[in-house]
């Protein structure tokens, strides 16, 4: 089954407003759970807009990993009360971060390819 959004909510401008959103409720999340003491399950949430931001804009969607990510280590050091084994999970997290924006965007970047290749190859047998 193949599902497509209505052109107008397909581009670029709608794209940056979801991922500004999205990364606005991670923001405020985090800031509220590491206030309240909570270290480990808001963390899934940053998944979202990591994954969205690597699918829809490949390489430059890991450079905004890279950015969430290091917030997310700032915020751990100067919101909670952080020791050495707290700042190492979050660097753990941090690399997990990183790691799945690169997987992301390299299968990204390869399904764009063979997209172009596929309507390179319709176009040359259509004029056939």
């Amino acid at each position: 089954m193949e599902y497509h959004l209505p052109q107008r909510w397909s581009g670029t401008g709608t794209k940056f407003l979801v991922l500004a959103l999205l990364t606005l409720f991670t923001v405020i999340l985090t800031v509220f759970s590491l206030s309240s003491n909570i270290q480990i399950l808001f963390t899934h949430i940053y998944y979202i807009p990591i994954i969205v931001a690597a699918y829809w804009f490949g390489r430059k969607g890991v450079v905004y990993a890279a950015v969430l990510s290091a917030f997310y280590l700032t915020a751990v050091y100067l919101i909670s009360a952080p020791d050495a084994q707290t700042l190492f999970a979050a660097l753990g997290r941090v690399v997990v971060f990183i790691g799945i924006a690169l997987v992301i965007a390299i299968f990204s970047i390869t399904l764009k390819r063979q997209q172009e290749q596929i309507a390179a190859s319709e176009e040359r047998f259509r004029g056939i």
